[in-house]
């Protein structure tokens, strides 16, 4: 039993260092989530998406912009639902976030959103990409 547990020990340390599995880029466990139109979010407001597994809430500070967020306050995780004049306010203590950059605006929160990376196509649907 132990030459078995050694042998096994041994073969995933090799498969650890092997230089091929360092250089697969990270692109590879990334995936596109087509979740909505640019005109599905009012401007200045945001929307909810379950992405991937993973709430993700998606603004729309200008017109032809958008950004998106884990739909999580980073004060204590309460669940985001919106936004409304290019603020993100947590239900549960106030907390405040700018809907463009994430940053904290009043507290009790004091650790921006986590960003997602978001773009829009040529035909204005919006793409979320998690990793």
């Amino acid at each position: 039993m132990q030459n078995r547990r050694s042998f096994l020990s041994l073969g995933l340390s090799a498969i650890a260092t092997f230089p091929i599995l360092k250089a697969i880029p990270s692109a590879v466990f990334t995936k596109n989530f087509t979740v909505g139109k640019l005109t599905d979010i009012p401007v200045k407001g945001g929307k909810v998406y379950t992405v991937g597994g993973k709430r993700v809430l998606v603004t729309r500070p200008k017109k032809k912009q958008v950004r998106a967020f884990l739909a999580a306050c980073t004060h204590e995780g309460q669940s985001l639902s919106g936004a409304s004049d290019n603020k993100i306010v947590c239900s549960r203590h106030g907390a405040t976030f700018d809907a463009t950059t994430g940053a904290v605006l009043q507290a009790p929160a004091t650790t921006p959103l986590v960003k997602v990376s978001v773009k829009l196509n040529k035909k204005n649907r919006i793409i979320v990409t998690i990793s």
